[in-house]
């Protein structure tokens, strides 16, 4: 999940920046309709998988969080004690 986020963050405004010199290339000064719905889309959709992944990954009221460790070469994830 780490690698996609850090992926996105990575390629989003590298995409956006193609997506900038195309239209800027091709003498136009905003993009099309189309594109201005499928960035609010991806937003919506970015949105409703963090708050999907925060809804998901809770822990019991009180409970304490045990950090990822390493035991014997393998490492045990993050849990709540």
């Amino acid at each position: 999940m780490i690698r996609a986020v850090e992926l996105s963050v990575f390629l989003t405004p590298v995409l956006a920046y193609f997506v900038w010199r195309r239209f800027a290339a091709s003498g136009q000064l905003a993009p099309p309709r189309y594109a201005l719905v499928a960035l609010l889309a991806a937003l919506v959709i970015a949105g409703a998988g963090l708050a999907w992944t925060g809804l998901r990954e809770r822990h019991a009221e009180g409970s304490r969080y045990v950090p990822a460790t390493m035991q014997d070469g393998r490492v045990v994830p993050g849990h709540g004690v």
